[in-house]
């Protein structure tokens, strides 16, 4: 198998088939790479960081897979049909991940991808869960078909009030996927269309109604 990417928690193989194969580090690898990554940013060794970060991450993984597993009627297609094999490993749809799919996009097509973002987003609060990391060109993906499916859902939101204070505060200001965005009208169409006012509406409209199906 082919390594094709990584991140914090992940290194991602490619099966050649139209899935990959997401397999954790080892405990002791996924430490070194926490703190490497923290060093370049703070320029100090982030000890006690890198080990919190390492907890907090292994215990939401845990809680959103509980969580995800748990649901009835999921449709999966949101999170590329994922196939969990073992702890700690799962197959997933191939897809090309955000950051490459906005390369050479042109104006309305980088709007299309955003307006299905955001789609994405709200039909996750109709299960009652919700990014709550907002790096949308990490964490997210294109399909062949256009469709845009949710990459990462290790770091969930499932508290709908705690989901209102990340809207009210634009915590999506604040991430990597928005301040490296190149400047121009695409990242313009992001903020204006990340409006607090209409998600808030729409998170009290939509937000689990699909859990309370008979």
């Amino acid at each position: 198998m082919k390594k094709i990417g990584r991140g914090w928690q992940y290194v991602v193989y490619d099966l050649e088939n139209g899935r990959v194969r997401k397999q954790r580090y080892s405990p002791v690898l996924q430490y070194l790479k926490i703190s490497k990554d923290l060093l370049t940013e703070t320029k100090f060794f982030p000890f006690f960081e890198a080990r919190s970060e390492q907890r907090r991450m292994r215990r939401d993984e845990e809680n959103a897979v509980a969580y995800l597993k748990d649901l009835k009627d999921f449709d999966w297609k949101l999170l590329g049909n994922p196939h969990f094999i073992s702890d700690g490993v799962y197959e997933q749809d191939k897809v090309t991940d955000l950051n490459e799919a906005f390369k050479g996009v042109t104006i309305e097509e980088g709007k299309k991808i955003f307006n299905t973002f955001l789609a994405l987003t709200y039909a996750t609060w109709e299960y009652g869960f919700s990014d709550k990391i907002f790096n949308f060109t990490i964490n997210n993906g294109l399909t062949k078909n256009g469709e845009v499916i949710q990459l990462d859902f290790g770091e969930l939101e499932f508290d709908k009030e705690e989901m209102r204070r990340h809207i009210r505060e634009k915590c999506w200001l604040e991430r990597y996927s928005y301040w490296s965005f190149p400047k121009g009208e695409l990242k313009d169409y992001y903020v204006t269309m990340m409006n607090p006012e209409v998600m808030e509406r729409k998170l009290d409209e939509v937000w689990g109604i699909k859990l309370y199906k008979f």
